[in-house]
């Protein structure tokens, strides 16, 4: 099967409506999930090896770029948001996710200076391959004491 035929198959055939998504905005989200296959295929999407192995134990191959199943979904919990991914859209990730933000940010100091944050955003990108957007959403979160909290807590379970 082509790349094309995939993407197809996959956008269309799968159900948006079991995340409380309407048929109006499940069109919205079939769409803007093609798109972010095709711009994955064609290396303009992100998706950090790192943290994919940790959440769905798949390893990937950012030089082949086929879509399983986790990629897809990995895909659709990291980009396909309207407005790029922000803090709202953080706090809606499902825990296989966020459960793991601290040991990508434990290293880093908790000192909420602009200097911190810019060090923590190029750093995930650079080595954990994270869309700036992310990295800029869980920098901040480690920074703000509340968050970083959650972000502790989270790793626990």
């Amino acid at each position: 099967m082509c790349i094309h035929d995939i993407i197809e198959t996959k956008s269309n055939n799968h159900d948006y409506s079991k995340y409380g998504i309407d048929s109006a905005d499940g069109y919205w989200y079939q769409e803007t999930m093609k798109k972010k296959l095709y711009d994955y295929v064609n290396g303009l999407v992100k998706i950090s090896p790192q943290l994919h192995k940790l959440v769905y134990s798949e390893d990937i191959d950012l030089n082949k770029q086929n879509i399983t199943d986790n990629i897809f979904e990995h895909i659709k919990y990291m980009h396909c948001y309207s407005g790029g991914f922000n803090n709202n859209d953080y706090t809606r990730l499902p825990i296989k996710f966020t459960r793991h933000t601290y040991s990508f940010l434990n290293k880093y100091s908790k000192t909420n200076t602009l200097e911190n944050h810019e060090v923590i955003v190029k750093d995930l990108c650079k080595k954990y391959n994270f869309s700036h957007s992310y990295s800029n959403v869980i920098a901040q979160a480690w920074l703000y004491k509340p968050w970083s909290d959650v972000i502790v807590e989270q790793s626990k379970l």
